[in-house]
């Protein structure tokens, strides 16, 4: 028989306990394990009011018990279910006599009370038992589905496994920290099947609590057996083994053979001694909780001991971080691309790359995205990093964006606790990875290849353009200020002179571009920034033609300053008469150019070439990693053959398969993807190390979570946004004492950050709403409007947000008018949206909701957490639908002070909560925004809200300022008559209506053109020449026609600088978009 559990014979380490006790961050690291045993069912079990939490011989019953400990796999059903064709036949039953025969069938006792009662009028007495067994069955269905939505959604949100059988029972007492759990565990499910419960092994292992043996270790000299092989072994087997070891840490190891299947007897501290010895207690429960997570407690003790907390992060607070992406963004580079980016986007994957950083992402502006491009640069470039996230749906959002590239990353999954389907998800990218490995070609370089945000025409033409547009005003200006600057009369032959060496320029952008670095840069250094590729040869570095510049440069620069540097250099060159001349025939040519660029410019801006390229350069390095590996030695080579024949079967589960070969698994893999918890029993924190860790939804993930991983990386990136919702304890109690950061309210990860002053990158496009009415609300009122919507060319819906309003009563935490209405919808709606989500405003309401579906409404119940999800307010971060139908709940009769949307975390919950939609909205209330007392900002902008979604559609879209460039507007006030006169005089003048400063959300089109029925058919974008554009403008009207561009709508430039060579094409183009 093979060993299951053994000893360890190393000496247990202690933590100083006093240092930590004095130390400003205890709260952290008691909060990483309960301590203080205040509601962590791992380390004191309590069943209290949670329906889950029970004792497993009356849940299945002494005879199921026994299988359950003897089997490895086994599917039971629970003892107060009963099937619907044993219903069924009760239900027919008419006499006393059949209802006995009935009731031993199915096991059911009849009392002596009930035999008497039957016995004397068995007509008013059968009817009466009938119904009591019917509606008990009834309530225990029900409270049995909503315990496994719950387990479902636990699982969903943590990733983590929360459903187990505990046996092996412990009590320890010393002094104020009380242990009371299981410590063998085995993972379970619940399985509904045609309303009967079953309770089924989520695998074939056994595994141990951790919690509990690192808590008694800490606080007694004793020492409990570590797992040896917990793979395909029965509950019976480890209480067999553990039996000859138990003498060395309990009290009394003679061990009751029926100790495991009697009865559990809950016990409460007034029953505990404090002798600090460990008892074994009788009983086998089932269990709602998180056994794990002692390693992270582990390395925040280690991190205090040393002092290092406050080490981990260096910012220069000097440092202008932004101004440096934002250069860099503008300079050619090789950024990979598996999505395509904005600008907003593009600064926060070059800053991130460089440096420690925040991503703040309001809701839907790509934060998945970006940090999928992040990824994939890491992987271009060799690095090794940790992408974390407390919740699951974060992470695979992220790794759907990377497609099959996401191979190159590991991705930890507890998936063996639910299906087959899931035990797929884990090993598919792993297998398609190492069929990469086995086909990968040479190492291909990357560095020469330029991907640059901006294609070198844009730049041109900006150069051309504001070269030209300057002519138009700045003449007289120069004219004036050299007037003032010196006597011209006195300085004419220098001035010849200077114009005469300056006229070998072909245009004045040739010099300006080297003089604007020339005092501060080398020769090399300007080539560069200028974009100017060295030429292989000795003789010569660069071009021709910059050689010539920078030599004429360096001459006229030293003529000035020999004889005219009284005068602004800049004033000089702007009164050369051949040089605007010259300016006039380049701007054309690059005018010519860009409109080329424009036409066939398509808003993916993704690199496949270069993703393919980085896909085999990664598979060759891992294999040549393993190629290396297997020579090590004859162990290695033949660990290696079992580690590829674990992966041919598909049957082993994950966490055993990163357990036996975590050391092959580091080797193939630089990247790996996981929750804290999850990761934290992987990684070695002394010996690994990374060159990035990666976390989103920062807002969600406690600062203790964190701090382990920051500890071994060279640079952390924090997603996530801080008008979001703060993280949630799904298994304990956490511990709230004040020390430094209760003071400072720093509880996230993202607070943390901010707290650190890490440089921040803010996103601003939301690209899941395709009305802008979903987001515009939260724009203006959470994040200064600078959060962009815009509504989308072909949106679904003509109304975005739909209001009905019902009598509901508010009455137990619950509106049941509310509920009945939104299943009501739900299911009209099934099958006109892909995904839906029924959102509560608080629990009670989701629970009520939950078991209202499970009775009445089958249709939805099939698809409950698939294409259907029900969320309540305080835990729908991260998730998205077409269509979200919300049931508030509250009435004028609620005090809504004490609910959740009335609480400090009410505001950054309705934001999350208003925002998941992308087609549509439908919200069902009780109250009237003129009901509500705001007697805090949360309430205040929740009234706001309920006002805000009463208003038209036109007055929603005006909610948030479009600001309109006024000075910009003047100038094109000539341009705009002149196109204006030309529409008016076209053969379908008659069809179309102009409109100036169409809003479409955040932005405005300079120009529409509707048909009489006021649809868009087209906006114009004017560009003039006389514009004065700097490089911001460029950049801005640049992101505006992007996003227009992403959002479908047909936008066509007009350049005056050629509105008349264009208009016979801009009238095929007008006509034929109105034929359509």
């Amino acid at each position: 028989m093979k060993q299951i559990l053994a000893l360890d014979a190393g000496k247990v380490k202690k933590v100083d306990v006093r240092k930590v006790q004095s130390s400003k961050y205890k709260r952290l690291v008691n909060n990483l394990l309960d301590i203080k045993s205040k509601g962590d069912n791992a380390t004191f079990y309590k069943i209290g009011n949670n329906s889950i939490n029970c004792d497993l011989k009356k849940l299945i019953g002494i005879k199921n018990l026994r299988d359950i400990l003897a089997t490895s796999e086994f599917k039971i059903q629970l003892k107060n279910t009963i099937e619907k064709s044993s219903l069924d036949k009760l239900s027919l039953i008419n006499n006393a006599k059949n209802f006995k025969i009935w009731m031993q069938e199915n096991d059911f006792q009849i009392t002596p009370k009930m035999e008497e009662n039957l016995a004397l009028d068995s007509y008013k007495w059968l009817p009466y038992y009938k119904k009591r067994i019917i509606e008990n069955n009834y309530s225990f269905v029900k409270t049995w589905k909503a315990n496994a939505k719950k387990i479902e959604e636990i699982y969903s949100e943590t990733n983590l496994w929360p459903l187990y059988i505990g046996t092996y029972f412990l009590k320890f007492r010393k002094d104020d920290v009380y242990l009371y759990a299981p410590f063998i565990l085995k993972a379970v499910k619940i399985k509904i099947e045609n309303d009967s419960i079953f309770l089924q092994n989520a695998d074939t292992n056994i595994i141990l609590n951790e919690k509990l043996k690192y808590l008694l270790e800490q606080h007694s000299e004793f020492k409990l057996p570590f797992l040896v092989d917990g793979e395909d072994v029965t509950l019976n087997n480890a209480l067999f083994d553990i039996q000859d070891l138990q003498k060395s840490f309990l009290r009394n190891d003679k061990t009751d053979p029926n100790i495991f299947t009697n009865p559990f007897n809950e016990l409460n501290k007034q029953n505990f001694e404090n002798n600090a010895t460990i008892e074994l207690v009788e009983g086998t429960v089932l269990l709602q909780g998180n056994p794990s997570g002692t390693k992270l407690r582990d390395v925040m003790l280690n991190l205090i001991t040393q002092d290092k907390i406050d080490k981990l992060i260096k910012v220069d607070d000097l440092f202008n971080y932004n101004k440096e992406a934002y250069e860099k963004s503008l300079e050619s580079n090789n950024i990979a691309r598996i999505t395509s980016s904005d600008f907003s986007q593009e600064k926060a994957i070059i800053g991130s790359l460089c440096n420690s950083a925040i991503i703040i992402g309001p809701p839907g502006t790509g934060k998945s995205q970006t940090i999928a491009n992040i990824l994939i640069n890491i992987a271009k470039n060799n690095k090794k990093a940790l992408f974390i996230s407390q919740k699951k749906v974060a992470l695979d959002v992220v790794l759907k964006r990377l497609g099959k590239y996401q191979n190159m990353l590991f991705q930890f999954s507890e998936s063996a606790k639910t299906s087959k389907m899931e035990k797929e998800y884990f090993y598919k990218p792993i297998i398609d990875y190492f069929n990469k490995i086995n086909n990968s070609f040479k190492i291909q370089g990357t560095s020469e290849i330029d991907l640059g945000f901006f294609d070198k025409i844009e730049m041109n033409y900006l150069n051309s353009k504001s070269e030209i547009g300057e002519i138009f005003n700045k003449d007289l200006n120069a004219y004036q200020n050299l007037k003032k600057q010196g006597n011209l009369n006195e300085d004419l032959n220098n001035l010849v002179k200077f114009y005469k060496l300056f006229n070998k320029f072909k245009s004045k952008n040739d010099f300006l571009k080297i003089y604007k670095y020339y005092k501060k840069l080398s020769k090399r250094k300007i080539a560069k920034k200028l974009r100017i590729s060295e030429n292989k040869t000795i003789f010569n570095a660069y071009s021709g033609e910059f050689n010539f510049n920078f030599s004429l440069t360096k001459k006229l620069v030293s003529f000035y300053k020999r004889h005219l540097a009284k005068y602004d250099i800049y004033d000089l060159i702007q009164l050369s008469n051949f040089i605007r001349l010259n300016s006039f025939i380049q701007f054309d040519n690059q005018e010519q150019e860009y409109s080329k660029f424009l036409d066939f410019k398509s808003p993916d801006n993704t690199t496949p070439e270069l993703l393919e390229i980085i896909y085999n350069n990664s598979a060759l390095n891992s294999k040549k990693k393993l190629d290396n590996y297997r020579t090590l030695s004859d162990k290695k080579h033949q660990k290696l053959n079992k580690f590829f024949g674990r992966l041919e079967r598909k049957i082993t589960p994950p966490y055993i398969i990163t357990s036996l070969f975590d050391d092959i698994i580091k080797q193939v893999y630089n990247i790996f993807v996981g929750t804290p918890e999850i990761l934290g029993n992987f990684i070695d924190f002394e010996n690994d190390k990374f060159d990035y860790v990666i976390f989103d939804e920062a807002s969600q993930i406690f600062i203790e979570k964190a701090i382990p991983f920051i500890s071994i990386s060279k640079k952390v990136i924090v997603a996530g946004d801080s008008q979001q919702m703060q993280p949630t304890n799904w298994f304990a109690t956490r511990d709230e004492t004040d020390d430094e950061y209760t003071e400072e309210e720093i509880t996230s990860l993202l607070d943390w950050a901010i707290h650190n002053h890490l440089p921040k990158y803010i996103l601003e496009m939301n690209y899941r709403s395709n009305s802008s009415e979903l987001v515009l609300f939260s724009s203006k009122e959470f994040y200064n409007s600078k959060l962009k919507g815009l509504d989308s060319f072909n949106k679904k819906n003509k109304t975005s947000i739909e209001v009905i309003d019902v009598k509901g009563v508010w009455e137990e935490n619950r509106n049941e008018v509310e509920c009945a209405k939104l299943i009501e919808i739900c299911e009209k709606n099934l099958s006109r949206y892909n995904s839906i989500i029924l959102l509560a405003f608080n629990r009670k309401q989701q629970d009520y909701i939950c078991e209202q579906i499970a009775l009445t409404s089958p249709k939805i119940f099939t698809v409950l957490e698939d294409k259907v999800i029900l969320r309540n307010i305080e835990n729908i971060q991260g998730d998205e639908a077409d269509l979200v139908i919300a049931s508030i709940g509250y009435t004028a009769d609620t005090s809504l002070h004490a609910t959740y949307i009335g609480s400090r975390k009410g505001r950054n919950a309705l934001n999350v909560a208003i925002t998941r939609a992308k087609d549509k909205m439908i919200i069902i209330k009780s109250i009237k925004n003129t009901e509500i007392d705001p007697k805090n900002d949360n309430l205040l902008t929740f009234k706001k809200w309920l006002n805000y979604i009463q208003l038209s559609s036109e007055k929603q879209k005006s909610y948030t300022e479009v600001l309109i460039n006024e000075s910009s507007k003047m100038k094109k006030s000539q341009f705009i008559f002149e196109i204006n006169m030309w529409l008016n005089e076209q053969p379908f003048a008659n069809d179309i209506k102009i409109k100036l400063d169409y809003c479409i959300g955040s932005y405005n089109i300079d120009m529409a053109i509707l048909d009489k029925k006021n649809n868009f058919i087209v906006g114009l974008n004017l560009d003039s020449v006389a514009d004065e554009i700097n490089i911001d403008e460029f950049i801005e009207n640049r992101i505006k026609t992007d996003f227009m561009a992403v959002k479908g709508y047909p936008i066509y430039r007009v350049s005056n600088f050629r509105f008349n060579e264009n208009k016979p094409s801009m009238y095929k183009f007008i006509t034929a978009l109105l034929n359509k």
